[in-house]
């Protein structure tokens, strides 16, 4: 897969997958990058240094796939001048590449066949119209979330400094340790904010806390809070109490589907601030099902890589919605209807998170 030239130049061709190998030690001047949308990141990171050694060049050719890393490139072009001085950065149509009128007109006929066949819109828009707002196939909240763009749900949210902000976890070390944060703003789930730790643990999530500095109300985590650290025989949650967080433990959920529909529930009910939920919302587009290729179907089995963690905690926030909103109604009603239930439920709530006899 190489061609010498007279000059004693080459031209290597190489898969993206095995990169790490094939590319280390070269001397390249010059790399072109085929549907970079499919590739990972750490191909470019890998070849940058011997690019830079070399003073290089990179041409990137690819079709959109969501809000992914080629979707974050692409914005930071956008956003930043020294970037945008040193990048040439062009998005072509089938409309913009059309030679003539009569070939637009078949092209467009083509599509619309397409369309009589069921092929969905938003596949159209990203493979004719190189649209960013397609979906990830597969995506479990490809669809909520396009109707959260064009219901203009995605905007410039404001904190709130009378309401608590809450938070869900989906825990872990490094980028797994993804949270969600958000206000209940009437019917609202208002998601203010996104995190992610660069390198992990309770202490560091409890930095990230405080560097934020919201008044907090609920944290909520998943059911494997209360399991035991490898080498200090203690819980997280233990370790969450000790450093001032005090989780609340969501109840397991055995069929990933019922906590995918949880997120897709409240997500007609949230609202997203556009820079400070940026990875968040990439995380949610890619958050996706592993496909089956003999069966040509879609398992219910999500895709276990740095957008599962952010996926997760979305439908552990959606999970804690129906405890906080649950809470709200309890102390927000004047008349209550007894039940010997909800009574027990008062109860706890006001001794565990109040501190007060009831």
């Amino acid at each position: 897969m190489q061609i010498t030239l007279a000059n004693g130049s080459m031209i290597y061709i190489m898969g993206a997958d095995n990169i790490d190998r094939a590319a280390r030690g070269t001397n390249v001047v010059g790399v072109v990058y085929s549907e970079y949308r499919d590739i990972s990141p750490i191909v470019r990171r890998t070849i940058a240094p011997i690019l830079g050694n070399n003073e290089g060049w990179e041409l990137i050719i690819t079709t959109p796939r969501g809000h992914n890393h080629l979707y974050e490139l692409v914005k930071r072009i956008e956003a930043d001048e020294v970037l945008k001085a040193e990048w040439h950065y062009s998005k072509h149509t089938i409309e913009t590449c059309a030679t003539s009128a009569t070939d637009l007109k078949k092209s467009l006929k083509h599509i619309e066949m397409l369309r009589r066949e069921g092929v969905p819109e938003e596949w159209i828009q990203q493979e004719y119209y190189c649209s960013f707002e397609g979906f990830q196939e597969g995506s479990f909240f490809g669809e909520g979330l396009n109707r959260c763009y064009k219901e203009n749900r995605v905007l410039e949210l404001p904190v709130l400094s009378h309401l608590p902000v809450h938070t869900a976890s989906d825990l872990g070390t490094g980028m797994s340790f993804a949270t969600w944060y958000w206000q209940e703003v009437g019917d609202w789930k208002n998601f203010i904010d996104y995190s992610e730790l660069a390198e992990g643990g309770m202490p560091q999530f409890r930095m990230k806390l405080d560097e934020k500095g919201y008044v907090y109300g609920y944290h909520f985590a998943p059911h494997d809070i209360v399991n035991t650290e490898i080498g200090s025989g203690v819980t997280r949650i233990e370790t969450a109490q000790s450093l001032g967080i005090d989780f609340l433990q969501l109840p397991k959920v055995k069929v990933i589907g019922d906590r995918i529909n949880a997120g897709r529930i409240i997500m007609a009910q949230s609202r997203f601030d556009e820079n400070r939920c940026f990875t968040g919302l990439s995380r949610l587009l890619n958050y996706r099902r592993e496909y089956d290729e003999p069966a040509e179907v879609y398992k219910e089995k999500e895709v276990h890589d740095k957008n599962s963690h952010g996926g997760s905690a979305y439908c552990y926030a959606a999970m804690g919605c129906s405890e906080v909103g649950h809470e709200l109604r309890l102390f927000g009603t004047a008349e209550m209807a007894f039940d010997e239930f909800s009574y027990d439920r008062l109860v706890k709530v006001a001794e565990d998170r109040y501190d007060e006899d009831f």
